[in-house]
């Protein structure tokens, strides 16, 4: 019997139901992953599954049974039991009645537990005010009658946390992003839930932080033998963690499969298309062009889903992917899609009895200039250093520095991609400023053409930030913003002209201009984002972040404007991120930054595929991959920790602390860069 059985659960938001008739089943033990893209329903439906929606929501229909009680039939009160871990008492029927006690629990032989939430974002629900051993006790008293301070530290040394009696008595803001999301599961473990549902649990996390924590979180859910639904957009994470997934879009489920089936043939279209947006999709035919014509010359396109999820209230006659899909017959548009068996186990609700092959789009390649090695350099930084006075006391003394960024050199050629990785906190940002002036360099020299730079960066580096709805103006339309670096520099000609054609350029209609950011999409806003930084025609663009925030689908058709604009305009690139397949997809040269330095430096090939540094290896290997095998054949390396801080860094190499291979002599002095090619260098003892 089913720990959750979930059927035809339907979500109303006054005439709309962002969730239509949703049924999924989850046993004990087991972990069923919802994917989809941003939109589809998938975090409106674990809310539905705890009682939890917003005011405006109801459930309208369906039936939502756990440990064979069901939960629609529960009091609010009720449901403050089920929430969280504490033991319920004896299920009732749909209308009421009491049955018998039984189910997964029972089949267990152990108390019945209820069902606990890891959400999204662990700073916005973790209290402020209260530390988090106050936080965990809080739980544990609400679900066991007591908090015993003993009981708080095992639940932080459960989940990985170190020194967790010290740690207790912090508060959030103590605590990195990972650590966070560590205390978040120690509270959803205080009740010893049956079921956790993880809705993006490691979203806004670094590579290897999210590594640390889904490793967690699938060890707990073995040792505890307790079930989980994990909603992800990311197929590697969901390939690692998940037994069986269902996929959701537009408010339905469209396929639901064992992972192996799934990822060995996908069946409805939606899905094989996302699989197709993926960076990764291009990675092994650029790889192979690249070793026989030694450089990336051409770029493969990725494969896009063209418009967007349909909006909430859209009514639907047939199917609901019909308007994006490119295998649709006349039947797609009228009647509603039947369920149908691909292969055991495999369900797809389409039209289409076998799936069919893609488009011919992927197969399509960009130019690209081609630029030799010994090329004059765009721009060029050397021994650029970000160094921020900590200041105590009355006076203010300077008692030290915060080495943000702590002597980095690094050069880029027109019409080429160099892509800045690493951690949170190790610099990427700051470098990208400093270049631009926008952070006063502490030392070091950057130079654009050859010429010194001195404060702000003239209009041929421009910056595309990370979060487009943060750095575009809400109080202006989409025109005046576009359209104010051509005023503010005095750009020629004319800017109604300019503007209109910019948007053309990245894919956008001349009839949005009059609109506010808030009225598009977050693919759109990253679009109008680009345009702004290319109004003043510049000829380098750095780019922090600009995809980290989107879905794979809209992920590739910001990656295929770059290319574009890229091959069209031989723009430059600076490109700051921490997603390794973007990485190989759009780069020509990777630089590995840790604390504030640089690691490791070299083409794509040289660093993606043979690192030397353990930093970087480490890096590479927390990747998530579609791949990923769930019973231990791949062999995964960890890094232990979180990086240190940059105003105290470790003697001797930074990373010795964490580095697996660590010698006597990585703790007493910094290491030299090792030369391993032309091309390709780390600073490491053992890279020789």
């Amino acid at each position: 019997m089913s720990l959750l059985s979930v059927r035809d659960l339907t979500v109303a938001i006054g005439a709309a139901a962002p969730v239509d008739g949703v049924s999924f089943e989850i046993g004990a033990g087991e972990t069923f992953a919802l994917l989809g893209e941003s939109g589809c329903g998938k975090s409106l439906t674990a809310l539905a599954l705890m009682r939890l929606l917003p005011e405006a929501a109801r459930i309208a229909a369906g039936s939502v049974q756990f440990s064979g009680q069901e939960l629609c039939a529960l009091t609010e009160a009720q449901m403050r039991g089920v929430r969280g871990g504490k033991k319920i008492g004896p299920p009732r029927s749909a209308f009421g009645f009491a049955a018998p006690h039984g189910g997964a629990d029972a089949a267990l032989g152990r108390p019945g537990g209820g069902m606990a939430m890891i959400f999204q974002e662990p700073g916005a629900s973790l209290n402020p005010v209260m530390t988090i051993g106050a936080q965990i006790a809080e739980a544990l008293k609400f679900h066991t009658g007591k908090a015993q301070d003993e009981k708080i530290v095992e639940l932080l040394a459960a989940v990985g946390i170190p020194d967790p009696a010290r740690r207790a008595t912090e508060y959030p803001f103590q605590m990195s992003g990972g650590m966070k999301q560590r205390a978040m599961t120690a509270m959803a473990l205080a009740g010893e839930p049956d079921l956790l549902i993880a809705d993006e649990p490691t979203t806004a996390l670094d590579v290897t932080i999210q590594a640390q924590v889904l490793d967690l979180l699938d060890g707990l859910r073995r040792e505890r033998h307790m079930a989980m639904l994990l909603i992800s957009h990311d197929l590697g994470v969901v390939a690692q963690m998940a037994d069986r997934i269902g996929v959701m879009y537009a408010g339905q489920l469209v396929e639901v499969a064992p992972r192996a089936a799934f990822y060995a043939a996908p069946g409805h279209p939606y899905t094989r298309r996302l699989f197709a947006a993926l960076p990764d999709a291009a990675s092994a035919d650029q790889a192979a062009f690249r070793q026989s014509h030694g450089d990336s010359t051409r770029l493969r396109r990725l494969l896009t889903i063209p418009g967007s999820v349909p909006p909430l209230g859209t009514r639907h006659l047939g199917c609901r992917f019909v308007e994006r899909c490119g295998e649709a017959l006349p039947v797609c548009r009228s009647t509603p899609p039947p369920w149908r068996e691909y292969t055991v186990g495999q369900q797809v609700r389409c039209h289409l009895e076998t799936a069919r092959t893609l488009v011919a789009e992927s197969a399509e390649f960009a130019a690209r200039a081609k630029v030799g090695a010994g090329g004059t350099a765009l721009l060029e930084a050397s021994g650029l250093k970000v160094h921020f006075p900590i200041r105590r006391g009355v006076l203010q003394r300077t008692v030290g520095h915060v080495r943000a960024v702590d002597g980095v050199s690094l050069a880029l050629q027109a019409g080429r991609t160099v892509a800045l990785v690493g951690e949170s906190g190790c610099g990427k940002t700051t470098v990208g400023k400093a270049i631009l002036g926008l952070q006063a360099p502490t030392g070091g020299t950057v130079k654009l053409q050859g010429k010194l730079l001195q404060g702000l960066a003239p209009a041929a580096m421009q910056m595309v930030f990370q979060d487009p709805f943060g750095s575009l103006n809400p109080r202006l339309r989409i025109g005046e913003i576009i359209a104010e670096g051509l005023r503010a520099l005095a750009v020629a000609g004319d800017p109604a002209l300019r503007v209109a054609a910019l948007l053309e350029q990245v894919g956008l209609s001349g009839d949005m201009l009059g609109r506010y950011p808030h009225e598009f999409s977050g693919g759109q806003r990253q679009r109008i984002a680009i345009a702004r930084a290319l109004a003043v025609r510049p000829q380098l663009l750095i780019c922090d972040e600009p995809t980290s925030a989107l879905d794979v689908s809209v992920q590739a058709q910001i990656l295929n404007l770059l290319t574009d604009l890229q091959a069209q305009l031989n723009l430059s690139y600076l490109f700051i991120t921490h997603n390794i397949s973007v990485v190989d997809y759009l780069a020509q040269e990777v630089a590995v930054m840790y604390l504030g330095r640089i690691i490791e430096y070299g083409t794509v090939d040289e660093v993606l595929r043979s690192a030397r540094h353990p930093y970087t290896q480490a890096l590479l290997a927390a990747v998530p991959r579609i791949e990923a095998d769930r019973d231990g054949n791949r062999e995964y390396v960890r890094v232990a920790g979180d990086p240190p801080s940059p105003a105290r860094p470790p003697a001797g190499c930074h990373f010795h602390p964490r580095c697996p291979r660590a010698e006597a002599r990585c703790r007493e002095a910094y290491p030299d860069p090792v030369a391993l090619s032309a091309t390709h260098t780390a600073r490491c003892f053992l890279a020789a």
